[in-house]
């Protein structure tokens, strides 16, 4: 091959670029690097304190925790269906795919909020120990992170019938809900499931 093949190779290979905006990528690496320390700190003190944490994690509730999971995976799954009718500028479909991605949050948020109440009615609370003290502030950093989501995709509701709206907005928003969706399908086996 010669260069010259090589350069036109090169000039006619479609440009990769991110989808969304450099700053929400910067904000969701941010994010993760702080779940990756807390899930760290998760570890390493289950580590030292298994006992308490294999008890702790015995009174958790994880119907409710697949549930959830279920709920932000579906959200995601149509968020990402509305960028695409999005893109293709199909407006109605648009709509009802947000409304879906909302719903399955909010789904979430009744239950993890439901999860709560059952945890706090048996006397567990982020004082009871080291266990409960990681997972109500674990789960309740990343609950706030859900309301910021659906917050942004209640937005790209409210903007979908503007046709000024660039999709790089749907795009970051996307970017920003998928990394929620993927911090808690790491957090839920963590949490509910692995025991040793």
């Amino acid at each position: 091959m010669t260069n010259d093949s090589i350069v036109a190779t090169i000039k006619s290979s479609p440009v990769r670029v991110l989808t969304g905006d450099v700053a929400m990528w910067f904000l969701v690496l941010a994010e993760l690097t702080v779940f990756a320390i807390l899930f760290i700190c998760f570890a390493v003190a289950r580590a030292f304190n298994q006992p308490l944490f294999v008890e702790g994690q015995a009174q958790l509730h994880p119907t409710l925790g697949l549930i959830n999971t279920l709920a932000l995976i579906f959200s995601s799954f149509w968020l990402a269906l509305a960028i695409n009718y999005y893109r293709q500028q199909q407006v109605r479909s648009t709509q009802i795919t947000l409304v879906l991605s909302i719903l399955c949050a909010v789904v979430y948020m009744v239950v993890k909020y439901h999860e709560y109440q059952l945890l706090w009615q048996a006397g567990f609370s982020v004082t009871t120990n080291t266990f409960f003290t990681l997972y109500f502030f674990i789960t309740l950093f990343h609950y706030l992170h859900v309301i910021a989501g659906v917050l942004l995709i209640i937005y790209l509701f409210t903007k979908a019938t503007t046709a000024t709206t660039h999709s790089n907005l749907y795009e970051s928003i996307g970017v920003y809900w998928h990394a929620v969706d993927i911090i808690w399908i790491i957090l839920f086996p963590i949490l509910y499931v692995i025991s040793q």
